[in-house]
């Protein structure tokens, strides 16, 4: 999906107006997970925060918009424009975790169990 059309789609997405340059300030703030996403661009507008990455599990839009309930949402969007994931209710203290689970983790990560 073009840069254009993303925006066209993500500014009805939002349900309020929030300052996105203070959200990316948190999700850039967990250096580590951040970098391990393999953040191309980022977006952001009055009700909107994107950031197209190439993660481990997830290649495409990660669109952060905020409720009326003041908590966010997350909607995963592939570079064709189809939405493969939405979860609304996040806790800003949640946001980056949530994010590195559903787009970067996996079981590998793991330590393998020690034997005494």
């Amino acid at each position: 999906m073009k840069t254009s059309k993303a925006v066209e789609t993500l500014v009805h997405m939002g349900e309020r107006e929030f300052d996105a340059t203070q959200t990316w300030t948190l999700v850039t703030s967990s250096r580590e997970k951040f970098w391990s996403w393999g953040v191309t661009k980022a977006l952001y507008g009055d009700k909107y925060l994107a950031f197209y990455v190439t993660a481990q599990r997830f290649r495409g839009w990660v669109i952060i918009t905020l409720g009326y309930e003041d908590l966010y949402q997350i909607t995963l969007m592939t570079s064709h424009g189809r939405t493969t994931y939405n979860k609304q209710g996040i806790f800003v203290g949640d946001l980056v975790d949530h994010i590195d689970r559903i787009i970067e983790w996996t079981p590998k990560y793991l330590l393998p169990k020690q034997k005494p």
